[in-house]
């Protein structure tokens, strides 16, 4: 997508009768980036977890702490994306406090970030102390950031107030919300937008996909997946919702149409529509098949299918894409960098643990530990380390006795070169 011509998206997406003063709510989502082609540790708690929940929390720190390891100078960015990525799954598993906790250790945007998530998180549950302390926080974390990284952080913050109804605080802080980061204010105020303003709201977002520009389109994705939260019980608005998302699709590149599309998949397994599901589920599949990826992107993406199948009720068809896909891996892995094959790895694991194959989960982990430590550096291999003690705690299937030590070795291995 590009933007076609010069047209201010705040005219566009500012449109809408809904006073500024009265936005939403609070966006659930993560980061900015591409999800088609990222680990999975954000989906959601596998289905068979048996962790207790001091292990996960254990577990968790130590991704964290594995993470802290990477130098500040020269690697910042790396150190606080692997970071961030813990507190954000934090998050995902209902854990505010702990993402909360985690999060002020982190240095830049990601820290306002995360912040700024939690926070909404916060304002949700109806605790205001904590959501306007992290509203200042991740504000603190943007100031003097006149990059897209700043103005991202400020719409999770104006998010924050427009959840919590400080209309004083929204209106200090809408200035800062650029044109391309308003996408995510809007989803966040999508659940305390008035009844009588949601047609707007959705005009704008309507509005925004015609400008055929990939940011403007990804924050009315998001802004119409958190509107249909709010309308699910609404059948004329669903059906909207669902009609503009599945429209809007079709324009997104080939691995963010895969991930969107279970995405929604997931929303209508979630809420009783399974026959939707399935349905693009079998579109996603169809992009899969009709598609030429690179070796290190066909497993993450094909089991985003495959999980989706699986949480569709269809775990058959779900097994025996996981077994395909561990085929292709094996028969593909010289082709895939060594900083990638634990992605496709951890991805595999995940799934076996939805399906409760704790032992072929634990399997492909052990793997994807062995994977990890082929580069001879150790910042991509203290990223591997994060990211799969990080998979295992979301899963929800803790490390046997042998792989904890071979954790620990590979962490005490750390060190220059980095």
């Amino acid at each position: 997508m590009k933007l076609p011509h010069a047209v201010s998206a705040l005219a566009i997406l500012g449109s809408t009768a809904t006073p500024l003063a009265a936005c939403f709510g609070g966006c659930a989502g993560g980061g900015a980036s591409g999800a088609g082609v990222t680990a999975t540790t954000a989906s959601a708690p596998a289905q068979a977890a048996s962790i207790a929940p001091a292990e996960r929390v254990a577990l968790l720190n130590q991704s964290f702490d594995i993470a802290s390891l990477i130098p500040q100078e020269p690697h910042a960015k790396d150190r606080a994306k692997a970071q961030e990525a813990v507190a954000l799954a934090c998050l995902d598993l209902g854990m505010v406090e702990q993402a909360d906790y985690l999060a002020r250790r982190i240095d830049g945007w990601r820290r306002g970030e995360a912040l700024g998530l939690a926070g909404q998180r916060y304002a949700t549950a109806g605790n205001a102390d904590a959501a306007r302390r992290c509203a200042q926080q991740a504000a603190d974390a943007a100031r003097g950031d006149d990059t897209w990284t700043g103005e991202r952080v400020m719409a999770l913050v104006a998010g924050i107030h427009a959840r919590l109804g400080d209309d004083a605080a929204l209106a200090r802080t809408l200035p800062a919300v650029s044109d391309r980061t308003r996408g995510a204010f809007e989803a966040a105020r999508a659940s305390v937008v008035k009844d009588a303003d949601l047609d707007a709201q959705a005009d704008a977002f309507d509005r925004a996909f015609l400008l055929q520009d990939l940011d403007f389109a990804r924050g009315a994705f998001d802004g119409y997946c958190a509107w249909l939260d709010r309308v699910q019980s609404d059948a004329p608005r669903r059906a909207r919702a669902l009609r503009a998302i599945d429209d809007s699709i079709k324009g997104f590149p080939l691995d963010l149409q895969v991930a969107y599309l279970c995405s929604v998949a997931d929303w209508l397994a979630a809420h009783g529509d399974v026959p939707g599901a399935r349905r693009r589920i079998d579109r996603a599949a169809a992009v899969l098949a009709a598609t030429a990826f690179q070796a290190e992107d066909v497993v993450p993406l094909g089991m985003h299918v495959a999980r989706s199948r699986i949480r569709a009720g269809d775990a058959a068809a779900g097994r025996g894409d996981i077994d395909r896909l561990r085929r292709e891996y094996d028969a593909k892995a010289d082709y895939v960098v060594n900083l990638r094959r634990g992605m496709s790895l951890r991805a595999l694991a995940e799934g076996w643990a939805m399906l409760g194959e704790r032992d072929a989960a634990l399997r492909c982990w052990a793997d994807a530990l062995e994977a990890g430590v082929l580069n001879p550096n150790s910042r991509p291999r203290a990223e591997d380390l994060s990211a799969t003690v990080l998979s295992m705690a979301v899963a929800g299937v803790p490390p046997t006795p042998v792989m904890r030590s071979r954790i620990d070795t590979i962490r005490n291995g750390l060190g220059d070169p980095w």
